[in-house]
């Protein structure tokens, strides 16, 4: 990837339609056009330039790994002389390889499969579509991902 060099030509592009613009009658409005530019080149070399921390994916595996001990906890392999964090490493590589939409697919089936037996127990089926649970998996996701902040302390 050539990311630098786009970022180090578009600031040249810059600069010439700053001197451009400082010539040009609406000044102004050319100047606030140009600083929306350079924020988002500044935001992409930013990006690349700080490594930050994998603070809050830790706490994703680390709340997925606890969900797994506690479900597991009275399985006959687990006991104190084995703690199978070798399978766990195996499941989480697992759908790592296998990939979001393997995934999301997977917790779609379970929420069907919740709002299906929930139906039967009040003597009824009903089930939404597997589009209607992708567009709620999918709104969460995005929900999620708009609250997750990369503060300060995060980058090395």
């Amino acid at each position: 990837m050539k990311a630098y060099k786009h970022i180090q030509d578009s600031k040249k592009v810059v600069k010439s339609l700053i001197n451009e613009a400082k010539t040009l009658g609406n000044v102004k409005d050319r100047l606030i056009e140009l600083n929306t530019l350079i924020k988002l080149i500044n935001s992409f070399e930013s990006m690349l330039s700080e490594k930050y921390y994998t603070y809050y994916f830790d706490i994703i595996i680390l709340s997925k790994m606890y969900d797994y001990f506690l479900k597991h906890i009275n399985d006959d392999n687990c006991n104190e002389n084995n703690i199978p964090i070798n399978e766990f490493v195996l499941y989480l590589d697992r759908d790592v390889r296998m990939g979001r939409d393997y995934k999301k697919n997977d917790i779609i089936d379970l929420l069907r499969n919740i709002q299906l037996s929930q139906s039967l127990k009040k003597g009824s089926v009903f089930r939404d579509t597997e589009k209607t649970w992708s567009d709620v998996v999918e709104n969460t996701l995005i929900d999620i991902k708009k609250q997750i902040k990369f503060h300060k302390e995060w980058k090395r």
